[in-house]
């Protein structure tokens, strides 16, 4: 399955000032929630021949605590700082599933309501019709005026 990592330039901001931060997962949207950053000590050689040190820094971007924790066990006593990626005005489109990945950025930048209205206004749009057979995501349409 293709894991994309996207940053996608929106007005909200996160940690990564002006930046929405997510990525697909195969065709399911996936927030990044938090982002683990460390640094690691690679070996190796100078113009002379000599043996040095190179610091790298290293980041993982996660998209659960159960991910994140995960990253932070496989460091063991390796220092390690994590970041919160704010989400807030986003959580609408996590785990929504998109035939194609160039409609999230779209779907995004339009807003939740917007979107929807799009779909709605569209009868042949067949991921429209996707989203419909899914009663948890029928009832959630119709608990917001959508449908």
């Amino acid at each position: 399955m293709q894991v994309q990592l996207t940053r996608l330039p929106t007005t909200n901001t996160t940690k990564e000032e002006g930046y929405m931060i997510y990525m697909m997962y195969g065709n399911t949207v996936k927030l990044l929630r938090y982002k683990v950053m460390w640094e690691e000590t690679m070996p190796g050689f100078d113009k002379d021949g000599k043996p040095l040190e190179n610091t790298v820094a290293q980041e993982e971007w996660c998209i659960s605590e159960e991910h994140r924790d995960e990253i932070i066990q496989k460091l063991g006593d390796t220092p390690y700082t994590v970041e919160t990626i704010g989400q807030i005005g986003n959580e609408w489109i996590n785990g929504m599933e998109f035939v194609d990945a160039s409609q999230v950025p779209e779907a995004l930048a339009m807003g939740e309501a917007a979107w929807w209205r799009s779909l709605n206004d569209n009868d042949t749009n067949l991921q429209f019709f996707k989203y419909l057979t899914d009663l948890d995501f029928r009832v959630l349409l119709l608990e917001w005026g959508v449908v």
